[in-house]
């Protein structure tokens, strides 16, 4: 279960970096999410393309919601946080499908419906802290309002 959050948060971090600098065009989240999942693809020896077929799906699910966004000019924040939640739900939802379709999967719907939500909450939670401390960065003259740096004692 933790290689599902590790994963999303691989995965949801430098895109919220991307979006926050305005660097993630179109296409941006599916090569993110299709590149992850073609390493994976080929540690585990080409074992199941299915599971690649669809995080290449999730990947272009998310780059319409983000185009969808941008359209109806939602601020960076939003973007970031909205692909947070929705990439893993998109992502782990898609793999642990595939997994099933193409043979027995061995968890109950209590574990995977566990695994989704749990790296969606994850994933939201770090991108929203991280976007905290992006925002409310104090300089040192804040800090240390006594304190002159460009004086030598």
């Amino acid at each position: 279960m933790a290689s599902y959050v590790v994963t999303s948060l691989a995965i949801v971090v430098p895109l919220a970096y991307l979006i926050r600098s305005n660097l993630a065009g179109p296409g941006t989240v599916t090569f993110l999410v299709a590149s992850v999942a073609m390493l994976a693809l080929v540690v585990a020896n080409f074992s199941n393309p299915f599971i690649a077929v669809t995080a290449v799906a999730a990947g272009t699910i998310g780059d319409v919601v983000l185009c969808g966004l941008r359209r109806f000019e939602a601020s960076a924040r939003i973007q970031e946080l909205v692909l947070a939640a929705l990439l893993p739900a998109l992502l782990w939802s898609g793999q642990l499908l595939a997994l099933r379709v193409t043979g027995p999967l061995g968890w109950s719907v209590e574990m995977v419906s566990g695994v989704v939500m749990l790296s969606a909450a994850a994933s939201f939670a770090a991108v929203y802290v991280l976007g905290l401390v992006a925002t409310d960065v104090a300089t040192p003259a804040e800090v240390f309002p006594h304190v002159d740096p460009m004086r030598e004692e």
